[in-house]
């Protein structure tokens, strides 16, 4: 039961932050929450319930209003459930290489007005770094 939970939360989360992206980039994104949860030796929701890690569970996020729009029997959702379970199993390989943080750079230039988080460069290395669709990830320094 509890990996069924967990599976639907990492799929929640998919959703709200990678629901126009490929297969691989929902993998992704799945991945970075397992890899968090791997080397805090944490649960789901201790990742992506954190403050400010998620923006889709932010109470401004615009995405997370669109919540109640998910269609449990729609290909999108069976997608973000694929990529959850697939990562959190490891059944299918990690695209990311191991990344821990990602982050859609062109949509937060444009948010912070052509800055980035200094977290960006603090906590992440750009060795190893993997752009998959829309998403840059990297690995924790």
């Amino acid at each position: 039961m509890t990996n069924q939970f967990e599976i639907a939360l990492i799929a929640l989360t998919i959703w709200g932050e990678a629901r126009g992206e490929s297969d691989e980039g929902k993998l992704g994104v799945a991945y970075v929450i397992c890899n968090r949860m791997r080397r805090r030796a944490v649960g789901v929701s201790r990742v992506v319930l954190q403050p400010w890690q998620f923006s889709f569970w932010n109470t401004e996020d615009p995405s997370r209003e669109r919540i109640s729009e998910i269609d449990s029997g729609s290909d999108l959702w069976l997608e973000c459930v694929d990529a959850a379970a697939s990562a959190f199993m490891q059944l299918k390989p990690d695209p990311t290489n191991g990344a821990e943080f990602y982050m859609n750079v062109p949509v937060v230039r444009k948010q912070r007005g052509g800055t980035l988080p200094k977290w960006w460069d603090i906590d992440a290395t750009k060795d190893g770094e993997v752009v998959i669709g829309a998403h840059t990830f990297r690995k924790r320094r």
